[in-house]
């Protein structure tokens, strides 16, 4: 199917059409490949419009179907994750899609995101690099929203919207600026993935609420090395860390992270990473191989070293 899906021809776009009521999954997954090589309409009506397609799922990874989506009859779920090449200006062109459960974009400007709200299945939300973001609060109407990555072209300097938001259950933004307010996270009760591009210099964890439920923690490229001081005391239930960047250059407190089972250290950089603050642990740690380290050979039986890919 694939070899004829690539002649793009009209056809091969009949040949294919053949197959759209066999219900097998591996030729359902080929037809929906298939629909980028032809005219997004004409496919949409002439092959996928009454295909089963994988139990009602598709991807769609391309604004241009996003029109067309309405003429395959069988959805019952439809995630949409629009590359970094195709930026939005609003999130209205979703606008009649039903059933959609993942919406992926990349925006330019100022954006208001009621236009979300018709699709009252959605449950992740991944938006990113918008100037601001207007009506956050009402993301709370989402009954099944459990995931949203949050990133502006600057700083947070307002998470007020997360107290409408409870039943979140991973977390993603941007860098945070020192002069946030932390209070809204204390309605996170069911929160366990927290991301976060940059914790604020000088913010001690105490400012964050309890999060009872929360195992897993991300800290990307733009924390600074001292940020994890402190880490323990409040943070006492983490499962797995990651750290990107600048904040691996100290792992001291790591070693008093008694619940901390997984450990990556990813994107160092040219910066060598000493590791012996991890000896004598017991802890399964992930590293890169064009990362530099130093104590590698020193941390003890009880770190059990992976390599990422």
């Amino acid at each position: 199917m694939r070899t004829v899906a690539l002649t793009a021809t009209p056809e091969a776009m009949l040949r294919l059409a053949c197959y759209a009521s066999d219900p097998r999954p591996e030729i359902q997954r080929e037809l929906a490949k298939a629909w980028q090589y032809f005219d997004p309409e004409r496919y949409a009506h002439d092959v996928l419009a009454d295909a089963p397609l994988v139990n009602g799922s598709i991807w769609v990874d391309s604004r241009r179907f996003l029109a067309h989506l309405p003429a395959l009859r069988s959805v019952t779920c439809a995630d949409v994750w629009l590359p970094n090449h195709e930026p939005l200006d609003t999130l209205e062109v979703f606008a009649g899609i039903k059933n959609i459960e993942l919406i992926r974009a990349v925006l330019r400007g100022d954006i208001d995101v009621t236009p979300l709200l018709e699709h009252r299945g959605l449950r992740s939300v991944l938006l990113f690099f918008a100037d601001s973001y207007a009506n956050l609060a009402e993301l709370g109407q989402l009954p099944r929203l459990i995931d949203l990555n949050l990133r502006l072209s600057r700083e947070h300097s307002d998470l007020g919207f997360l107290a409408n938001l409870p039943e979140l259950v991973q977390l993603s933004l941007g860098e945070l600026s020192p002069t946030v307010d932390f209070s809204p996270f204390g309605r996170l009760r069911s929160l366990g993935y927290l991301n976060t591009e940059g914790w604020p210099r000088g913010v001690p964890w105490s400012a964050l609420p309890e999060l009872p439920n929360l195992r897993r923690l991300r800290l990307g490229s733009r924390t600074v090395p001292d940020a994890l001081v402190g880490i323990s005391a409040h943070l006492p239930g983490l499962a797995e860390l990651i750290l990107v960047g600048p904040v691996v250059a100290n792992l001291a407190p790591v070693s008093g992270m008694t619940s901390l089972e997984r450990l990556m250290l990813l994107d160092a950089g040219r910066q060598t990473v000493d590791l012996r603050p991890l000896a004598g642990t017991s802890l399964e740690v992930w590293l890169t191989r064009r990362g530099r380290y130093a104590g590698l050979d020193e941390l003890g039986d009880g770190v059990r070293v992976r390599w990422a890919k």
